[in-house]
């Protein structure tokens, strides 16, 4: 479950659905970390508990799980995200406390927060990532990451993290699309050779079926109301390494 906060109301419902690990994002202090962890259990022996008690629901079987709501508390895992400035220096304080499993980093936002919007591979993002490990692993917590490639996931394993999420599932969309989807300017570029083409004497616009073509290609973004100027500066907007002399030939 990843609530959108540690407000009650955001995650109550995915753990009375059954949810045992909740990761909570932007937390940036060992208060929010311990509001977090007292967010997933209910209140028991001054634990600090504030999780609603509902006595009926998915998790303990609509009632038939006889000692639930301590076996509730005992199994839950709160995992809490590293992805600010003011998080990492906070890092020791939020790993102190004892009921945080694990420290999740998120690189992107980390980045960002640290002056390096769209640069998580730059050296001070690498060495805060390295940081927030060391400092999981001396606390006897797992230190949590995204990573982006296999690649990017060995070398996160190299730093000492062990709780990896590989990939996105948007990601995973887009490079099986583009796997399967020719590229449009090649399709563009090889159709209008073969209306000028010397060696082969050009093409008859008639003997053409438009729509074949019009599927290779996938998509026309000629669109007057969404495009403006050349089809060149268009090309150009969406593909800033194309070849100009090559778009011109087309």
């Amino acid at each position: 479950d990843r609530p959108y906060d540690y407000a009650i109301d955001q995650h109550d419902p995915g753990m009375d659905a059954g949810a045992q690990t909740v990761l909570f994002p932007n937390v940036n202090s060992a208060d929010e970390a311990l509001a977090a962890a007292g967010a997933m259990r209910y209140p028991h022996a001054g634990n600090g508990g504030c999780r609603g008690v509902a006595g009926v629901t998915r998790s303990n079987r609509f009632g038939l799980v006889p000692g639930a709501l301590l076996a509730a508390n005992e199994a839950a895992c709160t995992v809490v995200q590293i992805e600010s400035a003011a998080a990492l220096a906070a890092v020791e304080q939020i790993a102190a406390v004892p009921q945080v499993d694990a420290l999740f980093v998120g690189p992107a936002d980390l980045a960002a927060s640290l002056g390096h919007l769209g640069d998580s591979g730059h050296a001070d993002v690498q060495a805060a990532l390295a940081r927030v490990a060391q400092v999981a692993a001396a606390h006897g917590k797992a230190a949590g990451i995204l990573a982006l490639s296999t690649a990017q996931a060995q070398h996160y394993r190299a730093l000492g993290y062990t709780m990896i999420a590989l990939g996105l599932d948007t990601q995973w969309l887009l490079q099986g699309a583009r796997a399967q989807t020719p590229n449009p300017y090649d399709e563009v570029y090889n159709i209008a050779k073969q209306l000028n083409c010397p060696t082969c004497g050009g093409r008859n616009l008639a003997d053409w079926d438009n729509g074949q073509y019009r599927r290779r290609i996938g998509a026309v973004m000629q669109d007057d109301q969404l495009f403006v100027g050349t089809i060149e500066d268009n090309i150009s907007f969406f593909d800033p390494e194309h070849d100009p002399e090559r778009v011109r030939e087309c």
